[in-house]
């Protein structure tokens, strides 16, 4: 949290468990709270960054982005339909550890080229699923001093 706060912006940083069925209602309600510029998440948060980008169109930063092994869709989360999600201009960050034994990487990549928008895909061969604070920070300020 203090990389994100370092970046001067007000941070928000809700836990929303993977094994709650509605979990994405969480974030919509924080969302449409209003005042948020830029999500960032990892894993199953990350999945619930690329809905908020989906839907409102908020830049997102994610970090091995649990998608569904089998079609590549969302994990197990209710979701908008997509005649609701946005039809603005979309960015989504997107950072994918190559080592990581908990999200397959292919997934996550497969998923992130069929995303509609500006997609910036980074590789990292040594990175598993969880994220060093170096690797955050590095992948944070490219994604905040390009979307700010």
């Amino acid at each position: 949290m203090e990389i994100l706060r370092s970046s001067g912006a007000e941070v928000v940083g809700p836990h929303i468990d993977y094994s709650q069925k509605d979990g994405w209602l969480t974030a919509k309600r924080l969302i449409e709270g209003g005042g948020f510029t830029h999500v960032v998440g990892h894993s199953f948060g990350g999945i619930i960054c690329s809905y908020i980008t989906d839907v409102y169109s908020i830049p997102s930063l994610t970090f091995n982005p649990a998608y569904h092994p089998v079609n590549n869709e969302y994990f197990n989360v209710r979701v908008p339909a997509k005649s609701e999600w946005s039809k603005d201009a979309k960015v989504y960050y997107a950072v994918v550890g190559l080592g990581d034994k908990i999200v397959n990487p292919y997934n996550q990549l497969t998923a992130l080229k069929k995303k509609h928008g500006t997609v910036k895909i980074f590789q990292e061969a040594g990175l598993g699923h969880r994220v060093d604070p170096e690797t955050f920070r590095k992948y944070f300020d490219i994604f905040y001093e390009q979307t700010k």
